[in-house]
């Protein structure tokens, strides 16, 4: 029985809860020994997997509790490719829950015996696309990979793998900032700043400040921004400034790679976020017009 360190670092640590929240109503007491481990609980539980093989004829039951929903995905599916029994439940005790796994080598159907807690949330079923095949570019799983990994890194959306197999990739990806919307607009407002730029301010001669006023849009509705600057040649200074806002996660989800036969599939499985899963829509819309 075993209730796994969470986390891989301390950083993740913090990060695992949104600032919108109010302060939890229980003292933190972990100490960073029961809450750290390298890899995070899905390397932790794939060791105990490993170490449960060499001890499957002494030990009945092998339990453990799982922190994170995506990570439990992920180890019934290893336990399901080694063709081990097991099942799997939900706990919930007020706004926190977790998820617990168990398996064994016995002759016993834990599937029978403990079957999963029915869902009774609507399933999200994943938006799906078959990645398309370029010329004069190779189509693998490694160059689609490393393709899809430079738009995320574009578009600043945070991601970290999951699992990496030979046909597949899973990442856990996070969009704090909305990067993907109103690409024609923003091109066009970056084209009138430089050409600004080169023109000589002739009203006031004895000052080259300038206020700029900027609409944008973010999750939570619009704001109206002034930014200063010396000279209009400062649009990355601008862009930047625009994109570090803080809030609440925008998207949440899942995004797989998926190898079969001559094509490789890109689906994205909503967990959260306040765009909800039409900002998947878009993000995936994003990289359909940018695939080249």
């Amino acid at each position: 029985m075993c209730n796994p360190p969470f986390y891989v670092n301390i950083q993740e640590v913090w990060e695992s809860r949104s600032p919108a929240r109010p302060p939890p109503k229980n003292g933190f007491t972990g100490s960073p020994q029961e809450l750290i481990t390298e890899g995070g609980e899905l390397q932790f539980c794939r060791q105990m997997l490993e170490e449960s093989k060499k001890l499957k004829d002494k030990i009945l039951l092998f339990t453990s509790m799982i922190g994170h929903k995506y990570n439990l995905k992920e180890l019934l599916l290893d336990l399901k490719a080694e063709g081990i029994k097991h099942t799997s439940t939900e706990f919930c005790q007020g706004r926190v829950t977790r998820w617990g796994i168990a398996w064994t080598y016995q002759d016993y159907d834990l599937f029978k015996l403990v079957p999963p807690r029915e869902k009774t949330r609507k399933k999200s079923l994943p938006i799906t696309l078959i990645v398309p095949r370029l010329p004069d570019q190779s189509y693998n799983m490694e160059t689609v990979s490393a393709k899809i990994k430079h738009i995320l890194d574009d578009l600043k959306i945070q991601h970290k793998i999951i699992t990496k197999r030979k046909n597949e990739l899973c990442l856990d990806m996070i969009a704090y900032i909305n990067t993907w919307s109103n690409q024609r607009r923003k091109r066009r407002f970056l084209k009138q700043l430089e050409e600004k730029s080169k023109k000589p301010k002739l009203d006031d001669p004895g000052t080259s400040e300038t206020r700029v006023n900027i609409e944008t849009k973010n999750g939570n509705g619009s704001f109206i921004e002034s930014v200063e600057a010396n000279t209009y040649s400062s649009t990355k200074e601008i862009t930047d400034k625009l994109e570090n806002l803080n809030g609440d996660p925008l998207a949440h989800a899942l995004l797989k790679l998926v190898g079969k036969e001559e094509s490789i599939s890109l689906s994205l499985e909503y967990l959260s976020g306040t765009l909800g899963k039409e900002g998947l829509h878009q993000i995936l819309q994003y990289i359909k017009n940018n695939w080249k």
